[in-house]
């Protein structure tokens, strides 16, 4: 009996000498990453890049951010049934599929019910200045439901917008057009990639309306013109690098709310308010894997957004698709999580990058048919007919461009980079692999 004792004494001894050691390990990790992490943070904050709170949430409001408040409160309080709102989504769709006579009727129902709160809503958005990200509106709208709101108000500006094209008032549809893209623009970088994505998707739905109208009919010369101009204020340039940079302060914010034990990862107080002692021995190696994979993570965001600021082809060379996750430590999982996802939208801001500058080359060509009563026999033909349009971002060249019957093809090779001969998606089962992106006219 006392053999067995002292052999539990000794084990029970090797247990509290392995768990000393244990958190003596954990507690230096966490100094050691946890200085990493304050001089890390300090050299951004010194090149003057988000990194605080206050850099996502302040800063924002502009002349127009009351008023576009406002009429978001409006927009969504406007009630439509849901019959309607699949009619609007029809019409928004109709370069892709025309609508049916019912449909028509139930988008013109529902765009008479939305129209005053559409135009008090573009006329905020015109004044400037409103730029929705993480806290910028007031709680009553969380920045996910505003995103939300702002894509349904775009594409109700276009299916506006071709109702109007259809109705046979090309200045009304372009009217239209151009507050889509300024409503677009409302969804910030400060929202990181969810405000980034949120405009892309906005821009794309705005382009769409721009070429349903144009297979309806044509835009007279000064409203080429405008459209051209709201396409080059999109914002595309720096959309997603400047995005990385508050998505690298939303993530910080997130670990040290999560380290510090005393709110959840929105920022939120938990009950209780800060954790004793007791909590944070028990929690100092969750602290240590924290910090060190928030060292980690800070450097992949600074690289994601140096490297999205390359052109897509040299994006896609830095790593597989851009994702630069196999060069991040294997223990560094939460790093590891993120990192694939950024890359992807690399690919989907090229792909609206690439259709933003085809739907202008459109615009030109358009201008062009109607001066010389037949489109060009080269893409260059159409250069300096109102609308300056740039080359294919996937392959740096100008976009393969050929006359077909009374139309074109026009087409970009896509973001596998390789041209496929104008071949296009499959629409019933939406794969685009093997495909390139196909804009055609007449369809």
């Amino acid at each position: 009996m006392n053999k067995a004792k002292k052999i539990a004494w000794w084990l029970f001894r090797a247990a509290v000498v392995l768990l000393v050691v244990f958190y003596a390990a954990a507690g230096a990790l966490t100094l050691w990453f946890g200085r990493q992490v304050e001089s890390k943070t300090r050299a951004i904050a010194a090149r003057g890049e988000p990194i605080s709170v206050a850099d996502i949430a302040g800063g924002a409001r502009g002349p127009g951010a009351a008023a576009f408040e406002s009429a978001i409160k409006q927009f969504t309080a406007v009630k439509v049934s849901d019959a309607e709102e699949d009619a609007l989504a029809k019409v928004a769709a109709y370069t892709s599929e025309k609508p049916a006579p019912e449909d028509w009727a139930a988008a013109r129902s529902a765009i008479g019910k939305l129209g005053p709160a559409i135009d008090e809503l573009s006329a905020a958005a015109a004044a400037g200045g409103v730029s929705v990200g993480f806290g910028i509106l007031s709680e009553s709208n969380t920045s996910l439901e505003v995103f939300r709101h702002i894509r349904r108000a775009v594409r109700t500006l276009s299916a506006r917008a071709i109702i109007r094209a259809r109705d046979g008032d090309p200045s009304g549809a372009a009217d239209d057009l151009v507050a889509a893209l300024r409503v677009s623009q409302t969804a910030s970088p400060r929202g990181a990639i969810i405000g980034a994505l949120v405009r892309i998707s906005c821009v794309n739905l705005s382009c769409a309306g721009i070429r349903a109208c144009l297979q309806i009919g044509e835009f007279p010369d000064d409203q080429t013109g405008r459209l051209c101009g709201a396409l080059d204020a999109a914002g595309l340039d720096e959309l997603l690098p400047r995005a990385m940079l508050y998505e690298r302060a939303v993530s910080h914010m997130t670990y040290q709310n999560m380290m510090r034990g005393d709110t959840d990862n929105q920022g939120n107080p938990l009950p209780g308010g800060r954790r004793g002692l007791l909590w944070k021995l028990e929690t100092l190696p969750l602290r240590a894997m924290l910090y060190a994979n928030e060292s980690v993570s800070l450097d992949a965001l600074a690289l994601q957004s140096e490297q999205m600021r390359r052109p897509y082809r040299e994006f896609r060379k830095s790593g597989k698709d851009g994702d630069i996750s196999d060069q991040l430590p294997r223990w560094a999982v939460l790093a590891k999580m993120t990192v694939p996802v950024f890359a992807h939208a690399r690919a989907t801001a090229g792909r609206c990058e690439a259709t933003v500058e085809a739907v202008k080359a459109m615009l030109a060509l358009e201008r062009c048919r109607a001066a010389n009563e037949s489109y060009p026999d080269t893409l260059a033909g159409a250069r300096g007919f109102g609308c300056r349009f740039g080359d294919d971002p996937f392959s740096g060249k100008p976009f393969v461009y050929r006359r077909q019957d009374d139309g074109y093809v026009l087409y970009s090779i896509g973001d596998d980079l390789k041209d496929n001969g104008g071949k296009q998606a499959d629409k019933k089962t939406g794969q685009s692999g093997g495909a390139d992106m196909v804009w055609t006219m007449p369809k």
